[in-house]
């Protein structure tokens, strides 16, 4: 529901959305950005680009690396910033209701989660969905449990190897976590009715962010008196990035923040007052 209002609001104002779309390269003329060329080879031209995609593969697949300065190359060469490290989540569908139970713990192992890997985890942190009546059907719940790895290349490998291997220790994980579950809570290995596990090579295929990173660049030490990465390259025109790769820390609000700042970049450009559309009327954005 939170995304589908996004896209309402989009299509709302005037915007149309082309889903399962992916962009390959951004075509530019005379040091100007001129559209995209998507997967299919087919090309979709634009007065302006903006990039809310993976930073790394916008700058330097996207667009060839052919527009940076010394402090993006330091940026994306490790010395300014970390990304944010990948994932494994794993996602139950129970037949049960939790709802009495914290939504949130982080529950202390007596033996350490050792992941396929090699990734070691002396923590389960699990998450009870039961709080939102859209993620399961009534009497059910729906769980998620994180674990941060950095092995990323490890899954997409394995992956690119052997499937049945790869889903093999994808069930290991999950397994695992059923068990230290039950241990918790009871009755909870009879009760799966549906499991999932997204790893670093899903991210990566889903999204392309770098290194499967969940979130961006990792904040430094003195975001107060950090200059974020800008918003547009060096020596190319008509082009804007927005999302977790240009607002250090990553997360929704920021990146949203982000997009609403490009927008005031581009009317000042363009000599415009920035002006905020009156949102729709209660019943017009029921969804």
């Amino acid at each position: 529901p939170f995304a589908r209002r996004l896209e309402a609001r989009y299509l709302s104002l005037g915007g149309s959305i082309r889903y399962r779309s992916r962009v390959e390269r951004i075509l530019e003329e005379s040091d100007a950005a001129r559209g995209v060329v998507l997967e299919d080879g087919s090309e979709h031209r634009s007065d302006v680009v903006v990039s809310a995609a993976d930073g790394h593969f916008t700058i330097f697949e996207a667009l060839g690396g052919r527009y940076v300065d010394r402090r993006l190359r330091a940026l994306y060469g490790g010395e300014t910033l970390s990304p944010f490290p990948s994932l494994l989540l794993v996602s139950l569908g129970l037949a049960r209701d939790l709802r009495g139970e914290p939504h949130l713990v982080r529950l202390p192992l007596e033996e350490p989660l050792r992941l396929p890997d090699g990734t070691e985890h002396e923590w389960l942190t699990y998450h009870l969905h039961g709080y939102d009546p859209t993620l399961a059907p009534e009497g059910k719940t729906a769980v998620s449990a994180l674990f941060e790895t950095r092995a990323h290349e490890y899954w997409t490998d394995l992956r690119s190897r052997d499937r049945d291997e790869y889903k093999g220790r994808k069930q290991e994980v999950i397994d695992r976590v059923v068990e230290l579950l039950d241990r918790r809570l009871g009755g909870i290995a009879e009760a799966v009715e549906v499991s999932d596990l997204a790893t670093p090579a899903t991210v990566i295929r889903s999204t392309r962010n770098w290194r499967g990173s969940y979130q961006g660049w990792m904040p430094p030490r003195d975001l107060l008196g950090y200059k974020p990465p800008k918003k547009q390259l060096p020596g190319l025109a008509g082009f804007y990035m927005a999302g977790q790769w240009v607002e250090p820390g990553g997360g929704i609000p920021p990146s949203l923040r982000s997009g609403r700042d490009v927008a005031q970049i581009m009317c000042r450009r363009d000599g415009r007052p920035f002006r905020i559309a009156p949102p729709p009327r209660a019943h017009d954005s029921q969804m």
